[in-house]
């Protein structure tokens, strides 16, 4: 039978590859022996092997002859590097399955001892897999631009330099579940789809065989391994961890949109959003201290790894930056203490919050702060957090909460972690070769943002001639019918340009209250926060005398987290604008009005492709990306062109009582961002039976932003007396210290 499936693997592989494969082979082949003269330089400075056995194993429709320049530079440098010698890599055939494990035990045998693995794309899935059978035979596994889950796509060989420094380094030692006590714990290396390299000393993960579909790894029925398959996890923060062993270090780049946060910066914009948490103090079981949150904190950063990195740049900005592991990561640096004079009062905290987040925060450390602020009336205290938009956006921040909250005052047993081990970033050299790469890439991604564009362009042509006809002028005098449609923004006092000084105002409305007149009209909770804000925009605007004829328009984020993303940091958000009708005086009208602004805006914002925005975003070098935003920002075109007035943004909360260091969480109050044309930003976050609105504007446009969020409040009763005298209700408390 054995014989049979040779025979059959070897006919399938001599039956004679396309022309096209024929010609890109040697094209690989002859690319790499060009190559060879650069790694002049490492050959130089590189470490002597133990001449243990390296076996290299090529990537999808690859052979030995795309690893042949690699397998050389491992042989100089004293190691018996040898190719897998099956002939081109045309997939899990049985004649792979039954001829690479006798490759790999006849090197173990000639070099006596284990054999390190070396694999690229699918050949790196069979140099886990190999190590998963037979790990008595493998020292450690490198593999490059090969996804933990997943078929990965053809790709190239690992660097010179990664091979150097992993192979130089000792494998750690220690026992892995599913297999013997005594057994190596495996070096693990590889590379991202944009191929930077990443390494951890992990347990290797026990997938498998290969999914024909090439979407996901699944479990080869009949594996006659003996072991329980182990199933993956995700930690809340987003990090792949095995069961057994602690999460897999993995160097993340940052998408074209997470560093589009980064580009907005100037000395009067930030690029970071926050959050107050009022605690009742008094309710903890220890003294809420400086000391306690620290030591709460420290035990939870494994759990959210990126609070433990920071920025690496691409020479010359050439490509986007990545998150990397700070290695003088200070604790203390980040966590700080602020008391207000007893009693503190709400307007001495909602000051202490506007200076803390008009100042930016410090590139070269991880980007995050948080501040313990105590001497709140009642016994209360306060945590101010803040950290960098490029990490976080408004859902998957608070599912950093949830990380750091728990559900009971005594807190909650973590999983066991080991200690921080900071990953090498990859050099300077390397980065700027990543990028070029991908630069190579750029007419392809032309073409496909080019298509997508096309392909959406019909659905958003109606909002584009609505907002061209009213920079222009036109459609004017249609009537007294309440459009629904998206002209330009008319000009308010915060479509100005804005200054480094900020001011924010926290109001706390009942759930219940809102949900009445939700169903009442029957619209959504959305629906009702848009209607109180514009209700309560119209009569600031009235009060100075500033109110336009045209509605204004709201940008509305939208979250397009789908399940697998669930728990990653990052940004994943598109956005909708939706008209904001200020110009309608009765309120049960406006909140008509705005249920048909939404649903028109909502059925725009579904046609465009989730992933356009990000491709968009990702098609420009931040070099670019930063000089035409300078130019954006120097010209004031944003603030003279407005393409919205501001943002308004709902984020889901916890709906069960949490504690932060035994202190029970009062409210939770959102600070967001605010920029040149948009000096306002209306951000609501629900917890516990209550909507906690944060507002946050320039100090000099909104100096009364008190004003404005009290009118939040008497909106809400506006809107319940319109919604009937028999679901009158009191309204509810209007600050967090009251």
């Amino acid at each position: 039978m054995s014989a049979t499936r040779e025979e059959s693997g070897r006919s399938a592989d001599v039956s004679g590859p396309s022309i096209g494969l024929l010609l890109t082979e040697p094209a690989r082949g002859l690319a790499g022996f060009a190559a060879m003269p650069l790694a002049a330089s490492w050959l130089s400075s590189a470490p002597r092997g133990d001449g243990h056995g390296v076996l290299v194993v090529p990537g999808l429709l690859a052979s030995d002859v795309s690893t042949s320049v690699l397998r050389r530079f491992v042989r100089r440098l004293g190691y018996h590097a040898v190719g897998w010698n099956l002939g081109r890599n045309r997939g899990p055939t049985e004649r792979v399955i039954d001829e690479l494990p006798r490759e790999l035990g006849a090197l173990a045998e000639r070099t006596g001892g284990p054999v390190s693995l070396i694999g690229w794309s699918l050949g790196g899935i069979y140099a886990r897999e190999l190590a998963r059978r037979h790990p008595a035979q493998v020292r450690q596994v490198m593999s490059t631009c090969t996804r933990l889950t997943g078929c990965p796509r053809p790709s190239r060989s690992p660097s010179p330099s990664a091979c150097r420094r992993r192979l130089s380094s000792p494998a750690t030692t220690g026992s892995w579940r599913g297999g013997p006590a005594s057994a190596p714990r495996r070096s693990c290396t590889r590379t991202s789809r944009s191929g930077a390299l990443t390494s951890a000393s992990a347990p290797i993960p026990r997938h498998c065989g290969w999914s024909p579909t090439g979407s996901r790894l699944l479990p080869r029925a009949g594996s006659g391994s003996g072991h329980r398959p182990r199933s993956d996890r995700t930690t809340p923060a987003g990090e792949r961890r095995t069961e057994g062993g602690p999460a897999v270090a993995q160097l993340k780049q940052l998408t074209g949109l997470d560093a589009a946060f980064l580009a907005l910066e100037t000395p009067k914009t930030t690029g970071h959003v926050g959050g107050v948490c009022v605690l009742d103090a008094k309710s903890a079981p220890r003294p809420l201290t400086l000391d306690l949150l620290t030591a709460v904190l420290a035990e939870r950063l494994p759990l959210v790894p990126v609070l433990r990195r920071k920025l690496l740049n691409v020479p010359l900005g050439l490509d986007q930056p990545y998150w990397i592991d700070d290695p003088d990561f200070d604790i203390e640096y980040h966590i700080r203490e602020i008391a207000l004079p007893r009693p503190g009062s709400y307007a001495q905290l909602t000051e202490q919050v506007a200076r803390l987040h008009a100042r930016p925060l410090d590139r070269s450390r991880p980007l995050w702060e948080i501040y313990l602020i105590t001497g709140l009336a009642k016994r209360r205290a306060a945590v101010y957090t803040k950290i960098h938009h490029s990490a976080i956006d408004g859902v998957s921040g608070a599912e950093l909460l949830t990380v750091l909250l728990d559900l009971k005052p005594e807190g909650r047993e973590l999983p066991a972690t080991s200690s921080f081990r900071p990953v090498s970033p990859p050099s300077p050299v390397s980065l700027a070769v990543l990028a070029a790469a991908r630069l190579a890439w750029r007419p392809v991604q032309t073409v496909r943002v080019t298509n997508e564009m096309i392909r959406v362009m019909p659905t958003l042509a109606p909002a584009l001639s609505g907002f061209v006809g009213g920079i222009l002028g036109l459609n004017r005098g249609d009537g007294e019918v309440i459009t629904t449609r998206l002209g330009s923004a008319p000009v308010t006092p915060f479509n100005g340009p804005i200054t480094q000084h900020r001011r924010v105002a926290f109001r706390s409305l009942d759930l219940e209250s809102v949900k009445t007149v939700k169903n009442a009209f029957g619209v959504s909770v959305n629906d009702v926060v848009l209607a109180m804000c514009a209700g309560a925009l119209r009569r600031w605007l009235a009060d100075h005398n500033t109110l336009p004829d045209a509605p204004l328009i709201a940008m509305i984020p939208v979250s397009i987290r789908d399940p697998a993303s669930q728990g990653a940091l990052g940004n994943k958000v598109s956005a909708m604008l939706a008209m904001l009708p200020t110009n309608v005086a009765d309120p049960a009208e406006r909140l008509v009005a705005v249920h048909a602004a939404t649903k028109l805006a909502k059925s725009q914002q579904a046609a465009i492709p989730q992933g356009l925005v990000d491709q968009v975003s990702d098609f420009a070098p931040p070099a670019l990306t930063a000089r035409a935003a300078r130019v954006v920002f120097a010209t004031g075109l944003l603030h003279r062109l407005p393409p919205f007035n501001l943002t308004i943004s709902n984020v889901p909360g916890p709906n069960v009582p949490v504690y932060l260091c035994g202190a029970r969480l009062v409210a939770h109050y959102p600070v967001s961002v605010i920029t040149d044309g948009q000096g306002l930003n209306v951000t609501v976050i629900g917890y516990l039976g209550q909507l906690h609105f944060g507002l946050t504007a320039c100090r000099e446009l909104v100096p009364d932003i008190e004003t404005l969020a009290g009118y939040l409040a008497e909106e809400l009763e506006v809107l319940l007396e319109a919604a009937g005298p028999a679901v009158r209700q009191e309204p509810a408390p209007r600050g967090p210290l009251t």
